[in-house]
C-alpha cells in the first residue's frame, strides 16, 4: 500500500516539471504554440503539463527538455535557479533510463539496502522495481520513477544526471 508521503512526493514532482517548464517556456520567451511545434505536442497538451497534474512517461519529459534546449534533470529540479548557467547548459541527448539505473543501484549499494528496500518504502510492485531498473520497461512514467527515487532517498533531478565522469554499465 502506497504511503500518503509517497503520492505527496510523486504529486510534488509532478507539480515541479510542470512549473519548470513554464518558467523556462518564459524565461526563453517562448510560447506554448512554440513548443508545441518544437516538440511535436499540442500547445494545449503543454499547458496541461504546466499545470503539473498530468502523469507523463520518460519519453515526453525528454522531447520537451530537447524542445526547450535544458538538461532533463533541470526539469525535476526543486529549487531551479532560472538565471543560472542552465539556459546556456543546452540539452544533450543520453540513455536517461540507464543513466537513472545506474544512480539507483550505486545509492543502494552505497546504502547497503537492496531493491526491496523501495518495495518497502513506497509498496510498488518489485516486478516493476526490477523491469525499470533492468531496462526491461523502456519508457515509464515519471511517477513510477519519483517513487523510486523516494524508496532511494535521492532527489530524482540527482538520480537522473550523469555524474562527472562516470561509465554506466547495468
Amino acid at each position: 500500500m502506497i504511503t500518503e508521503e509517497v503520492k505527496v512526493y510523486t504529486s510534488n514532482i509532478l507539480q515541479i516539471l510542470g512549473h519548470n517548464i513554464q518558467r523556462i517556456r518564459e524565461k526563453k520567451q517562448l510560447s506554448y504554440l512554440d513548443i508545441a511545434k518544437l516538440s511535436n505536442y499540442d500547445r494545449q497538451y503543454i499547458a496541461t503539463l504546466e499545470l503539473g497534474k498530468k502523469d507523463i512517461q520518460l519519453s515526453t519529459a525528454i522531447r520537451i527538455s530537447s524542445s526547450l534546449n535544458v538538461p532533463l534533470s533541470k526539469l525535476f529540479t526543486r529549487t531551479l535557479d532560472i538565471d543560472s548557467d542552465m539556459i546556456r547548459e543546452g540539452y544533450t541527448g543520453d540513455d536517461f533510463l540507464l543513466i537513472f539505473s545506474s544512480n539507483v543501484r550505486k545509492y543502494l549499494k552505497s546504502s547497503g539496502k537492496k531493491e526491496i528496500h523501495i518495495y518497502m518504502e513506497t509498496g510498488m510492485d518489485p516486478a516493476v522495481i526490477n523491469r525499470i531498473l533492468n531496462k526491461k520497461t523502456t519508457n515509464p512514467r515519471i511517477s513510477s520513477l519519483s517513487k523510486i527515487a523516494f524508496g532511494v532517498g535521492v532527489e530524482l533531478n540527482t538520480l537522473l544526471s550523469r555524474s562527472e565522469g562516470g561509465k554506466y554499465d547495468i
